[in-house]
């Protein structure tokens, strides 16, 4: 990869803010200065990469990131997030190898991240740019990334697509941070070649038949993956809401059942009726949705277990 440094260059100087210089408008220096550098040392080298060739790239830098309209303005004529894009339009007009963002969004206010979310997305397709995106922000990641690295104390804790990581995450931490779970202690009570059978608070499910050897069992439910219904009064799920919070396009509620608190989301728009605090709803789990993780470190089974299927107890010889 190319590379290019300050320190083999006296004579660069650097920006104080946002790479915006107070009295450098947009298209005068701010971006202009990022490549001058760049393309004055690839004149000297190949005699290549002319003055008019980077003026032309910077109004397609400043459309992308929507400040066409303000070329001629001076850094302190702008909000913060307005300078923060003027950074973003800088990389982008050097047409780099790899580009690295270290939450570029957590200045700007919610709608305007999801603006400039959407186009970073589709000028990163465009470009073709391996792109690296740092960010505590679940959206972006799953918005942004073909792959997504979970870390946890500098330790990577998996690796996947974003659907891979949102619905068969490799531990409660990767669960709880990509967003909400209901995290619920059971105990597999059947296994067949396709499904198994886990007993949570006193009733029992079914959970894809994916590789879990273990009989006690931490069941992972989005609240997406909870339907809230009318109770049907022959011993199925239902609890009592304690909180209902209304989002705009979705419906949270905060369901006691027995001692354990349980969270729920509805669209606003398929909602089968209006529930408030206190009534007593139905639950129904969307079995297809439910992810299975070990509650324990592996053990040997012990009389009374269900063995995985083709497993042998621990005692046997494995040939």
């Amino acid at each position: 990869m190319s590379s290019w440094h300050f320190s083999a260059h006296p004579d660069a100087v650097r920006p104080p803010c946002f790479a915006c210089w107070p009295d450098w408008s947009l298209p005068t220096r701010a971006i202009f200065w990022s490549t001058g550098g760049r393309y004055s040392l690839c004149r000297r080298i190949a005699g290549t990469c002319p003055d008019q060739r980077v003026r032309s790239e910077v109004p397609t830098a400043l459309k992308a990131v929507g400040l066409e309209n303000m070329a001629g303005r001076l850094p302190g004529q702008l909000s913060g997030g307005q300078q923060q894009r003027v950074a973003l339009a800088r990389a982008l007009v050097m047409q780099p190898d790899l580009l690295l963002f270290d939450e570029p969004l957590s200045n700007l206010d919610a709608k305007l991240r999801v603006q400039v979310r959407g186009e970073l997305r589709r000028l990163q397709k465009s470009l073709g740019t391996t792109s690296i995106y740092v960010t505590h922000d679940q959206d972006e990641a799953m918005s942004l990334s073909d792959r997504v690295v979970v870390m946890n104390s500098g330790c990577v804790q998996q690796v996947g697509t974003p659907e891979e990581i949102y619905a068969h995450p490799a531990s409660l931490f990767v669960a709880e941070f990509v967003g909400q779970v209901n995290a619920l202690p059971g105990r597999v009570v059947a296994r067949t070649e396709n499904q198994i059978t886990v007993e949570i608070l006193d009733h029992c499910i079914g959970a894809p038949s994916r590789c879990c050897p273990m009989n006690n069992v931490l069941v992972l439910v989005r609240p997406e993956a909870i339907r809230v219904t009318v109770p049907s009064g022959d011993g199925s799920w239902a609890g009592i809401v304690e909180e209902v919070e209304y989002r705009g396009d979705r419906v949270e509620y905060r369901i006691r059942v027995g001692q354990t608190l349980m969270v729920a989301i509805e669209a606003s728009l398929q909602r089968r009726a209006r529930v408030v605090a206190g009534d007593r709803v139905g639950l129904e789990f969307v079995e297809d949705a439910v992810h299975l993780l070990p509650e324990e470190p592996a053990r040997a089974f012990v009389p009374g277990d269900v063995p995985p299927t083709g497993a042998q107890p621990a005692s046997s010889p494995m040939l």
